[in-house]
């Protein structure tokens, strides 16, 4: 009977040791989609914010230049 419980506690810990490193590796995979994924969409709006500062930027400095030719 002992030796039963020799190979349950074995394999309970082998089974144990393989899948936190299974899940390990997917967790990583995983989340470098997701940071990759959600680093592009705020990319993407920063760059949006930043056209239309640029956009803004280059109105104002038309409209200055324009009231100093006056």
């Amino acid at each position: 009977v002992s030796v039963d419980f020799a190979c349950q506690d074995r394999f309970h810990g082998e089974g144990y040791q393989e899948g936190y490193e299974e899940g390990s590796s997917l967790g990583m995979i995983e989340g470098r989609q997701y940071g990759t994924l959600h680093g592009a969409r705020i990319g993407s709006e920063i760059r949006c914010y930043q056209g239309f500062a640029f956009a803004w930027r280059c109105l104002l400095h038309g409209y200055a230049t324009e009231k100093a030719k006056r």
